[in-house]
Formats: structure tokens, C-alpha cells, sequence
């Protein structure tokens, strides 16, 4: 199993801001370091924790910019299971 960490912060797009606080899960994968966000289904990898961590803020940034984007923020965070 995996080391469980938490993350807080604000996440700002252009005219929009969200506020988060978000449980993650950091293991070893096949010699690569996994940061994975369950409650989005978001993940980053790379050789250290510190390259995995760099991987998942890009990946969690195209998350919220892709999905305000498109107005599927709601639904998406609905088809994982989020109450809104």
C-alpha cells in the first residue's frame, strides 16, 4: 500500500478559482513514482517523488482548466461520485 498525503491550495483559471483539499496516494509503480488523486482519477509519475508531484499539478491544471473549459466541471466531478 502506498503513503497517503493531503493537499490544500487554490487553483486559479482565468476568471475562475477553486479551493481544494484533496487526498492523494504516492507508491512505486514499475520502478516509477505514482502520485494519484482518487477522488478525481487524476495521477502523475516520474522517477522521484519530486518528478511525480511536477507530473500530477500539471495533470490536475489540465484537469480544472479542460473541464471549466468545456462546462463539464459539475458533471465530471458528478461521474466520480461527488455530491454538488
Amino acid at each position: 500500500m502506498g503513503k497517503k498525503i493531503e493537499i490544500s491550495g487554490t487553483w486559479e483559471g482565468h476568471s475562475h478559482k477553486v479551493d481544494v483539499h484533496l487526498p492523494l496516494i504516492l507508491f512505486e509503480d514499475s520502478g516509477s513514482q505514482v502520485v494519484y488523486c482518487p477522488a478525481l482519477d487524476v495521477s502523475g509519475y516520474g522517477k522521484s517523488e519530486d518528478e511525480a508531484f511536477e507530473s500530477f499539478e500539471i495533470c490536475l491544471d489540465e484537469f480544472f482548466r479542460y473541464t471549466i473549459n468545456k462546462n463539464t466541471f459539475r458533471a465530471e466531478l458528478q461521474r466520480l461520485g461527488w455530491v454538488c
